[in-house]
């Protein structure tokens, strides 16, 4: 496996991220069995993770899929969030 670059870009850090904490919820509210899920990203001030089961459906196999819908905010810095794509210091 290839090392991950030193500076990874910001849409690849964001879903590290993603995948980090839907591994937390899924072990810890689900107990290991959350089964296959799509993550979505959505600034909302009433939420920080909601669940929505069966959401999705798979094109190719078919598989109904749930969707994880995670606040950006609980896992990152917001000023780094919004500091992207600004130059300078």
């Amino acid at each position: 496996m290839d090392p991950q670059p030193l500076q990874a870009e910001p849409t690849d850090r964001l879903y590290q991220s993603l995948k980090k904490a839907k591994n937390f919820f899924a072990e810890n509210l689900f107990g290991g069995t959350l089964g296959s899920c799509v993550l979505t990203v959505h600034h909302h001030n009433k939420f920080a993770v909601r669940f929505s089961p069966i959401r999705w459906k798979d094109a190719i196999t078919g598989e109904l899929v749930h969707e994880m819908t995670m606040n950006p905010s609980i896992f990152c810095d917001s000023r780094s969030v919004r500091g992207i794509g600004k130059s300078g210091p």
